[in-house]
């Protein structure tokens, strides 16, 4: 799983500490390292969906979570059978023991030019 950046978590160390010095007590055994490395984790793999309530909930997928980028990806996420569910579907054929790459954007930005892509993927993940 990809860690995210070093800015992002010194953003939620920050906070965190914030948040320590308002309420001792949350701090029981914490390490402000290891909540910052859990948020850099969670904020790289997770993916958005809507729930029922119409907000946005962030949540990663054991399977899905640990597939890799590709422009020229071999698999794609769709939905499932229930909200709690996606689906990650082979768009070709694949052989045991290679990497499963998805596309992290929307398929519809794959008939993009390269140029549009990298900096969609910029944008969404700087």
């Amino acid at each position: 799983l990809d860690i995210g950046d070093a800015a992002f978590a010194e953003g939620v160390a920050r906070e965190l500490a914030e948040a320590l010095l308002e309420d001792p007590s949350l701090g029981d055994d914490v390490e402000i390292e290891d909540v910052a490395y859990v948020a850099r984790v969670f904020g790289k793999n997770s993916f958005s969906f809507e729930g029922e309530d119409g907000r946005s909930n962030e949540v990663i997928f054991r399977t899905i979570s640990r597939a890799s980028h590709s422009c020229a990806p071999n698999a794609t996420i769709r939905e499932g059978p229930s909200r709690s569910e996606s689906l990650l579907i082979a768009v070709r054929d694949m052989r045991p023991g290679d990497p499963v790459n998805i596309f992290y954007l929307a398929d519809q930005c794959l008939l993009k030019s390269t140029a549009s892509r990298r900096a969609a993927i910029q944008e969404e993940w700087r």
